[in-house]
């Protein structure tokens, strides 16, 4: 087996997308319902809206990524056999993404080395390792990472328990795109409780009018309700992943003044119908989506928890 590391260059943009989602099956080649990896919006996500919101660099998060690829004899080309991420918030956060069978110790030992030398912040590294990786977490024990009680929980709603739009009267759907980006910023910044931190209202601006540009995202997934006023007050973003039949939420928000009138369930049934009905147009079928929380909102709409990565931390001199 020949396997090699190499930074990553802009053309592994797509590549990398494709093998998040490729690698997100079973051994039996079945989309898995207990996910170990990033799916693609996180993938979008961050290297738009998480890098600008926190004004990292193109080329400060790009250094933080790592590749390992195996040399296939038949095709005779380098496939990518795992990988480094990060999402570019200077948290000193890293994520080691594989397909579902266990990297080889040798490769394990080099990512985890990558992870300590290019960690974005001098207060110390955080990894997410899933349960099912044991070799992983012995490793990360025995390089003095311990592991928190906090874990990130991974939360489906089945496409026939989604719930119905049912706006009340004085609310109306539209797509993101009819709304000044700014507009769009301020609700987010409502929404997520920062409203005190103008710099980051600035930068979410400048982070949503980049999201478009990703290869994934859709206009007609990317959802604002706005209120008698024409003011936007809840919004929500899915993304269509194909090749496992099922989407993912990223963002979801309202207005603190506009909750508990149902805005955001409408929300998540409307982003529903649309993947199925795009699915449908394409021949295929969605099963249902994800996120990525278990707060009593998500359950209570029928979401469910079906896996928890824990979280494992270690300190670095600084």
């Amino acid at each position: 087996m020949t396997i090699r590391f190499r930074p990553y260059f802009d053309s592994d943009f797509l590549r990398i997308r494709d093998f998040l989602s490729q690698s997100a099956r079973e051994a039996d080649g079945s989309p898995t319902r207990q996910p170990w990896n990033w799916w693609i919006d996180r993938w979008s996500f961050t290297a738009t809206v998480s890098c600008a919101m926190h004004r990292t660099t193109h080329e400060e998060w790009a250094e933080r990524l790592g590749l390992w690829e195996q040399w296939d004899a038949p095709t005779r080309t380098w496939q990518l056999l795992g990988l480094v991420l990060n999402e570019g918030e200077r948290r000193g956060e890293a994520f080691i993404q594989s397909g579902c069978a266990e990297l080889p110790a040798p490769v394990l030992e080099e990512m985890f080395d990558f992870i300590e030398a290019h960690t974005d912040t001098s207060g110390g590294v955080t990894l997410r390792l899933d349960p099912r990786f044991p070799q992983r977490m012995a490793i990360a024990e025995r390089r003095g990472f311990a592991r928190t009680d906090w874990q990130e929980p991974l939360s489906w709603l089945g496409v026939d328990a989604a719930p119905a739009l049912a706006l009340p009267p004085g609310y109306r759907l539209v797509e993101a795109h009819m709304v000044d980006v700014r507009e769009k910023a301020a609700l987010h910044a409502r929404a997520f409780g920062y409203t005190d931190q103008p710099e980051f209202v600035q930068s979410a601006a400048l982070a949503f009018a980049r999201l478009p540009l990703t290869p994934d995202y859709r206009g007609d997934l990317d959802l604002l309700v706005l209120d008698a006023a024409g003011t936007p007050v809840a919004m929500a973003g899915f993304w269509y992943d194909a090749a496992n039949r099922w989407g993912a939420l990223e963002p979801l928000g309202t207005d603190p003044q506009h909750r508990r009138l149902g805005l955001a369930r409408s929300l998540i049934g409307e982003g529903m119908r649309r993947m199925v009905q795009l699915a449908g147009a394409r021949g295929e079928r969605l099963d249902g989506m994800w996120v990525g929380s278990d707060q009593p909102f998500y359950l209570a709409v029928g979401f469910a928890v079906q896996n928890r990565w824990s979280v494992w931390q270690k300190a670095l001199p600084r």
